[in-house]
């Protein structure tokens, strides 16, 4: 592995995409047939958009080095974005075999199993996880959305506390006990949270927040709250594929 192909693995390890790109030109001027290379440039097509050129390179990728990493935690991402689930997790089955303890691999797992498989089987591939690595945001988070599709409130409000006190400004949390906090009739602990969730992600949907909860505090606006959770579960059920797209375009601004 040459230098730059070296300063690949960091970039990409660490996320720092604004250097990917260039680092990678370099590596291929000095090994044009280095797999990481290729596979980086498919990441940096994948963060703009480009899926098909993506997914070209990638592949280009897996032909020079069918054991490529990030050539195929790229597919991964492409099967994860075209909803194709079962194929998604049989590719993060097979890099889990190879490295166990990875927690970005078991993330991955875990936010599949929540959209495709059962909720034992979900909370089972959290908890494994969590097993692996009990303080990190990312799987915490992930068990607290699990837990947030269901109906037991204090667990939702424990997992928000608990997590809050690792991750302070962690937006699911102060989203969760906003809401819980307008149930209680505490608006001011409610404002705090919506408004933490608006400057950790700037947003009409986050800006909402603070409306619906004026309405509650109001006292007038209980129709509107329920009429525009209404509309939200109606969109979701009706265009699926265009809301999980959303949810992970959100994601990938937010890295």
């Amino acid at each position: 592995m040459n230098l730059s192909e070296q300063q690949l693995g960091v970039l990409l390890t660490h996320g720092w995409w604004q250097h990917v790109d260039a680092v990678a030109d370099t590596a291929l001027e000095s090994e044009p047939e280095s797999s990481l290379a290729i596979a980086a440039k498919g990441f940096v097509c994948l963060r703009d958009g480009q899926t098909q050129e993506a997914r070209s390179l990638f592949h280009d990728a897996l032909a020079i080095d069918a054991s490529d990493i990030v050539a195929r935690i790229g597919l991964f991402n492409l099967y994860y974005q075209d909803a194709n689930f079962p194929k998604a997790d049989e590719l993060i089955r097979n890099l889990l075999l190879e490295l166990p303890n990875e927690v970005g691999l078991h993330a991955a797992q875990c936010r599949l199993s929540a959209i495709f498989e059962s909720r034992e089987r979900t909370s089972e591939k959290i908890r494994q996880a969590l097993s692996l690595h009990p303080a990190n945001e990312e799987l915490l988070t992930i068990e607290l959305y699990h837990a947030h599709k269901g109906n037991d409130d204090a667990h939702k409000i424990e997992l928000s506390k608990n997590l809050l006190r690792l991750a302070p400004d962690n937006l699911l949390a102060h989203l969760i006990l906003g809401h819980a906090c307008i149930k209680k009739r505490d608006f001011d602990a409610a404002e705090q949270h919506l408004k933490t969730c608006v400057r950790r992600a700037p947003s009409e949907e986050t800006a909402r927040q603070l409306e619906l909860l004026e309405a509650a505090r109001s006292g007038k606006g209980t129709w509107r709250l329920a009429a525009w959770a209404y509309r939200r579960k109606m969109w979701k059920l009706l265009f699926p594929r265009r809301h999980l797209r959303e949810r992970l375009q959100l994601r990938w601004q937010r890295r």
